[in-house]
C-alpha cells in the first residue's frame, strides 16, 4: 500500500496536520510513526484511537478501515 492510500495519512491530511504535528499531537515518536505509515510495522488499536482523537476523526471508522486493508 502506498502512503497515499494509507487511511491514517488520509485522516492526517483531512485534519490539516503535518507529519510532525501528528507525531506531537499523539506522542508517537516520529521514527515510529514513519515506520508504521510505511507499513514496516503495524499500528496498535490504541495508537489508531489516539490518532483519530488528535485528528478529530471517528476512531471506529479508522480502525475498521485499517483492519480491512490488512486482511
Amino acid at each position: 500500500m502506498d502512503n497515499a492510500d494509507n487511511p491514517v495519512e488520509e485522516v492526517r491530511r483531512a485534519a490539516g496536520l503535518s507529519f510532525l504535528g501528528l507525531s506531537e499531537a499523539t506522542g508517537i515518536p516520529r521514527t515510529t510513526l514513519k515506520r508504521k505509515l510505511g507499513n514496516l510495522s503495524a499500528f496498535t488499536v490504541g495508537e489508531l484511537e489516539t490518532i483519530a482523537r488528535a485528528c478529530e476523526a471517528d476512531a471506529d471508522d479508522l480502525i475498521l478501515t485499517v483492519m480491512r486493508q490488512v486482511a
